[in-house]
């Protein structure tokens, strides 16, 4: 009998066993699967949305790598023509100098040239004065007298008449 009981309690012992088998397997399906597949999708949204920004970081890092490029390009295109300009306007000041300097010169020239003709002017002026004087004494030690008068009558005589 001892054999009975131990069958019998060994059969009830493994048939409690597969009950408790049953349920915990009822309930890992029932709660511990849903649970464990929600938390496998939560992950997987997780990992999801990780590699979205992810993409997202990469493509916002290549656009401002290109507008840092581009804005290099850009500096690199706006220094060149300041520099173009820069160029430009020093040549211009210079030939703006250049021209004052060559209207200064010719003013200069000008000016020697005004003060040559007024010393000219006044050494002729001079002696046309003197001439003049001489000429008057001249004329006056050669015509003063009847030699100038009879001279004057034959000047005088020698003009044709015109009838009025």
């Amino acid at each position: 009998m001892y054999t009975d009981a131990n069958f019998c309690d060994i059969v009830f012992r493994l048939t409690i066993f597969s009950l408790l088998v049953y349920k915990l397997w009822q309930l890992s399906n029932k709660y511990l699967i849903p649970f464990l597949k929600e938390q496998m999708q939560l992950e997987k949204n997780k990992q999801m949305e990780l590699l979205e920004k992810e993409k997202l970081l990469i493509s916002t890092r290549h656009r401002i790598e290109n507008q840092i490029y581009s804005q290099k390009k850009m500096f690199v295109l706006l220094e060149k023509n300041v520099q173009i300009w820069h160029r430009a306007l020093q040549d211009e000041r210079a030939k703006q100098l250049k021209e004052n300097k060559d209207i200064v010169n010719q003013i200069h020239e000008k000016r020697l040239q005004q003060r040559k003709n007024l010393t000219l002017k006044h050494e002729v002026q001079e002696s046309v004065d003197r001439i003049f004087q001489h000429a008057e004494i001249k004329l006056d030690e050669m015509y003063e007298g009847l030699v100038g008068e009879q001279y004057l009558k034959q000047i005088v005589k020698s003009f044709p008449i015109k009838s009025r």
